[in-house]
């Protein structure tokens, strides 16, 4: 009887440890599955493909307008608040919460360009989070209102995940992540999401009345951070309308829209959106509309017609649906709408697929009502991209950071449909497979990001022989000027010339090149031709005038340092520079009243204090002398 207690005593001890043992595996393979740790690898994965964003530099590719050449842009302050949320003149659109946010950066970091990166970075590993619960939350609410077969929990997870990473990781993300001005783009997304998430969550099935009062009031106040860091998501609020159709299933079908109290009620709680972005709307247009400095104005119905217009918003919405496809040769300038006849073969396809797409989504309805949705979110979510105020527009990569939400969604759709289960392995290879590819582009295409030349150069490869590269030659031959090289650079200013023989700011530069070599009769010549196109270039005149004074042609010298004078009368330099000449002159009482000028605009200089020194020396000598 020992033998037998002793032995049940050792199988119940042994089962204990081995159950014990079974567990923790068991554990182990719930928490891998969970959504936790999926976000945890998504936003991993994410971080890691993109990480090479956080050592480049800023770029003079609107980094310099909008960043560190902006003299707006500075420490936090009552006086610096009040111009970040009522600023109308200094940018194109009205997007004040970016503005906060790198007036945050520069209060505590500076203009080191990593803090500025490291924004994006971070906010774009967030978003790629928030795609994933998003898109579960989606499938969630998509698979319980129908019948079928149940989905096993970790599919849902992991198809979400796969969809997530498509979004985040495709090459056509590498611009709004990797340029330091498009914070404004990761931190619209951000806030969209978050608001998404919340419209979704507040229609949950078994939420409270008061838990769905709270999540739409936090919905609707990310909906407005959202627009007031980027008006990308202005139409986002027709996705809202979209995802009660389908998957919540709150309008639409056999609730109708507006015969029941319950339809009217999912109606009437999207007031709140429209009038925030029905303001937003009104405020981004006078902005647009009061556009100075570098920013053209809205182009007339005369100068861009409706059909144009049309043309190439058809062109738009063609344009997004195919390039996700072909993620290759990216650039950030397309001159597509540079010069184009809507009635070519381009434009008249575009139209033909967009208009043949929505008609066959349309008679496909009832059997594929979630294609019909994402194709009408793809129409509405480009509109404030289509560029109708704008010629020449320029359909740019940033621009597809939302609606490319909709590939996500219908991945997500698909590798949870039943006929995807019957070949689980095989689709779910071909989709990470997919994923990896378009992660390894990212990466490589990150390195074009790295610093003006990578991007210049990259930007002049890509165009070819398209006479946009004008453009990007002088820009690169800035940078290198500024760097020293001085013979490459005349090489790109030449270049540029060769396309544009009276480009101004070519002619400048190069005028300006040759001035700092000492080569002033090189730099008068371009200086001269750049005065011929543009006459009231105040620069032009006061380096010409320097240069003529340099060579002891000094009325040539006066009369152009006058003209700069005259054209801008607030320049101490152009005061200084005729002071000098006039010194030269003998002219010591012109001279003294010019450096008195310079001294009153910059009374620190140095410079012109030492001439005034050497002008009234002279002036003493010259009275000692006539006595």
């Amino acid at each position: 009887m020992k033998e037998t207690s002793c032995n049940r005593t050792a199988e119940k001890t042994l089962s204990a440890e081995v159950s014990g043992s079974a567990i923790w595996p068991a554990r182990f393979a719930a928490f891998v599955r969970s959504p936790v740790f999926i976000s945890a690898v998504v936003a991993t994965v994410t971080l890691v493909t993109f990480v090479r964003v956080l050592g480049a530099d800023f770029v003079m590719w609107d980094d310099d307008i909008a960043i560190y050449q902006n003299p707006n842009l500075g420490g936090l302050s009552l006086e610096r608040l009040r111009w970040i949320f009522t600023d109308v003149d200094s940018a194109m659109r009205y997007y004040p919460l970016t503005l906060l946010s790198w007036s945050i950066t520069y209060h505590f970091w500076g203009l080191n360009p990593f803090w500025y990166h490291l924004g994006n970075w971070l906010l774009h590993g967030a978003n790629s989070v928030l795609v994933f619960l998003l898109l579960r939350g989606l499938l969630v609410a998509g698979l319980s209102g129908r019948g079928g077969p149940a989905v096993a929990p970790w599919r849902v997870t992991v198809s979400a995940a796969l969809a997530a990473l498509l979004w985040s990781l495709h090459p056509l993300r590498v611009e709004p992540v990797a340029w330091a001005v498009d914070r404004s783009y990761c931190q619209a997304a951000f806030f969209l999401l978050l608001s998404t998430l919340c419209y979704l969550g507040a229609n949950a099935v078994a939420v409270s009345n008061a838990r769905r009062c709270i999540l739409l009031t936090i919905s609707l106040m990310c909906y407005l951070a959202s627009l007031l860091s980027h008006a990308i998501g202005m139409s986002f609020l027709f996705v809202f309308v979209a995802m009660d159709v389908y998957p919540l299933r709150r309008l639409g079908g056999s609730r109708g829209w507006l015969k029941t109290p319950a339809a009217r009620r999912v109606l009437l709680e999207k007031i709140p959106f429209v009038a925030v972005s029905s303001a937003v709307a009104l405020v981004t247009l006078g902005v647009r509309l009061a556009s100075a400095g570098v920013w053209r104005k809205p182009v007339s119905l005369a100068e861009f017609s409706l059909f144009e217009r049309l043309m190439q918003g058809m062109y738009v919405w063609a344009y997004y649906a195919w390039r996700p496809w072909y993620p290759l040769s990216l650039s950030p300038v397309y001159t597509t709408f540079v010069d184009f006849d809507p009635s070519s073969l381009p434009f008249i396809a575009s139209l033909l697929a967009v208009v043949g797409a929505i008609t066959a989504l349309v008679f496909l309805r009832r059997r594929w009502p979630l294609a019909l949705v994402l194709g009408i979110c793809h129409l509405v979510l480009l509109v404030p991209a289509l560029g109708l105020l704008e010629s020449p527009h320029y359909h740019s990569d940033r621009y597809s950071l939302i609606v490319s939400l909709c590939y996500s969604t219908l991945l997500a759709a698909c590798l949870v449909h039943p006929k995807a289960r019957r070949f689980s392995r095989s689709v779910l290879c071909l989709a990470t497979a997919v994923i990896v590819a378009l992660g390894a582009l990212s990466f490589r295409q990150t390195r074009v990001w790295n610093n003006s030349i990578t991007l210049f150069e990259h930007m002049i490869a890509t165009l070819g022989d398209d006479p946009y590269r004008r453009d990007i030659h002088w820009r690169l031959g800035v940078v290198l000027a500024n760097q020293g090289n001085t013979t490459k650079a005349r090489e790109h200013f030449l270049r540029t010339l060769q396309i544009a023989p009276n480009h101004p700011r070519a002619l400048y530069f190069i005028a300006f090149t040759h001035f700092q070599l000492g080569e002033h009769d090189l730099a008068i010549q371009y200086f001269d031709q750049l005065l011929r196109i543009e006459p009231h270039h105040h620069s032009a005149h006061y380096y010409i005038g320097v240069a003529f004074g340099q060579q002891g042609q000094l009325d040539e010298a006066i009369r152009h340092l006058d003209e700069a004078v005259r054209i801008r009368p607030d320049w101490p330099d152009a005061y200084n520079g005729l002071g000098v000449a006039y010194t030269q002159k003998g002219q010591y009482d012109l001279a003294i009243r010019n450096f008195d000028k310079a001294l009153q605009l910059d009374p620190g200089s140095s410079a012109v204090s030492r001439n005034l020194e050497v002008a009234l020396k002279r002036k003493q000598e010259q009275i000692n002398e006539d006595h």
